[in-house]
Formats: C-alpha cells, structure tokens, sequence
C-alpha cells in the first residue's frame, strides 16, 4: 500500500536546517534500502552515539515508514533481540502507527494479534507487559503463528537430501542398505556350485589334518554361506565379500596347480567328474565379475531406499 502523502517527517525537514539534509538523505536512503538486519545495526550504532543520539531514531522512523508492512513486522522482531535496546521496538512501532495509512496500522495490528493460545500468560510471567515493543517481548512472540509452525516443520527433517542417511531392511545404515541388484541370483548361483564342487568327502583326511582337505572346506563353507547371504540381502559388504571370496578361490586354485602335487579337490566332490577345476574358476570368475558390475551400478546410481 502506498504511504499516506503528508508525513510528520516531511515537516521536520522542511524546518530543518539545510545543513541537515545530507545527514537525512544518508540517513533514508540506508533505512529504505539497507538489508533490515543492517539497519537494526545501524539504528543501534547511532543511538550509542553521542554527537548524534536522534539520528537513530530518525532512521528507524524512516524506515517503518518507508519499508512494506511485512518487513516492519521483521525489524520489529530484531529489534525485540539483544543486543538492541528495549524501546527500539517500540520506537518503530509508534513510527509506523503516526506515519502509514491506517489500513497498514489495521494490517500490523492484525500481524501481531495473531499468536498461539498461553503465548499472552508467557509474555506477563517475563514481564512483557502485553506490548509489541515492551522489554520482555521476545521475537518468537512478535513472528505470526503460521510462520513459527512453518519454521518448527522445516527444523524437523533435514532440507538436504544428502545430508540424510540411507537406510534399509529395518533401519541399517548405507554399508548395510539391500542392493536389491538382479545379479545377486546369477553371483549366488555361481557361489553355490563353487562351494558344492569343494564339499570334502573324505572325513578322514580332515581328521588327520590334510591341508588340502582343510582349505576345500573352508572355500565350500564360505561360498555356500555368501550365496544364501547374496538370496537373502545383497548388501554392500556381502558383495565385497563374494567377489574377495571368488578371487581368493582362483589365486588359491591357481597357487595349488604351481606346486604341482597338492590338488584341492582331491577329496571333494569335484574328483567325482572331469573338468571340475575349470568349473570351480569359470563360476568364480563370474562370480566376480557380477559383483563388480553390481559395486559399479551402484556407484553411478543412488540407491534405492526401503522401510521394508
């Protein structure tokens, strides 16, 4: 809305010495202008002045009547907190009621009447006073209720998505997030027959401490296992850990053909048909290579995050 035309400012200035008017056009151009956290600054700083005390009051009585009806409510509120004296608020509040239309006076009138239920009781208890500008008002008071509901929403969630951790399957963090990856049933096939070809047979060569026998029955027991995990919930470390197993299991395989003797599927299942070596490091180099399409696709994509 548009400002009444005859102000009790423009009096003052007419009377004013010509001297002045340097001082008033500094004075209205920062009060008009300035960001509002600046000019409650501006208006503190000339008050603790002693060559020149009133010229706060003058710039925050520009500046109530100059700004829009919504950004005297906001410089109302900051001058409502420390470190700005008490009667600051109330200085510009008494501007805008003498200096704006009165449909803008009914308009802030409005804006500070609207306030949560016990907020008046609160405001007694401090020693408020009930007015806007009184010293116990706080800025919480003087901010319009729907604007505190808003504000109480928005600190509730935070606003950057990234900020915010990925969770799955029950609340586990990004590492423990289901991958939910198709591959997961190719790898966990492939993991499974590796560790059914290294299932031993011969329980007595266990018994009497056969390393070979030994090291079958721990790449068996591994792969089997990382296969269920992989069917069940295919995290991130359970790929990692699938595609260390497969490699493991072709370095060792290939580490036991070097040393010529030692033959790990010596008491495996794997003796019972040929080519059951090529079988174990076909499936474990496909096992690998899955897991690191699956690591991979998740790096260039987010994952998907689930409550289930």
């Amino acid at each position: 809305m548009a400002s009444d035309p005859h102000s009790p400012h423009d009096d003052d200035r007419t009377s004013a010495d010509p001297g002045d008017e340097p001082r008033h056009t500094l004075l209205s151009t920062a009060a008009s202008g300035r960001p509002l956290p600046e000019v409650a600054s501006l208006v503190s700083l000339l008050r603790r002045t002693d060559d020149a005390p009133s010229a706060g009051d003058e710039a925050l009585r520009l500046a109530a009547v100059a700004r829009p009806v919504d950004e005297v409510r906001q410089l109302v509120t900051l001058l409502g907190e420390p470190p700005h004296a008490n009667g600051e608020a109330g200085t510009a509040l008494r501007a805008a009621a003498m200096g704006r239309p009165i449909e803008d006076v009914a308009e802030l009138v409005t804006i500070f009447s609207t306030r949560a239920p016990g907020e008046e009781a609160a405001d007694t208890a401090a020693g408020g006073g009930g007015g806007p500008g009184a010293p116990g008002r706080t800025a919480e008071a003087a901010t319009p209720r729907t604007e505190r509901e808003g504000r109480t929403r928005d600190a509730g969630a935070p606003t950057d998505p990234a900020a915010r951790p990925l969770i799955g399957g029950g609340g586990a963090r990004t590492g423990q997030a289901s991958l939910r990856s198709v591959l997961r049933w190719p790898a966990a096939v492939a993991l499974l027959a590796v560790g059914a070809i290294h299932l031993p047979t011969d329980i007595a060569g266990l018994r009497a401490g056969d390393v070979a026998a030994g090291v079958s029955l721990a790449i068996a027991a591994l792969c089997l296992l990382l296969a269920v995990l992989l069917a069940v919930q295919d995290t991130v470390v359970t790929w990692v850990t699938s595609a260390a197993a497969a490699i493991g299991t072709i370095a060792l395989h290939s580490l036991a053909a070097g040393l010529g003797p030692v033959h790990l599927l010596r008491d495996s299942l794997g003796r019972s048909f040929a080519g059951s070596t090529t079988t174990v490091l076909v499936c474990a180099a496909l096992a690998a290579a899955l897991a690191g399409s699956a690591l991979l696709r998740r790096q260039k994509s987010p994952v998907t995050v689930t409550d289930a």
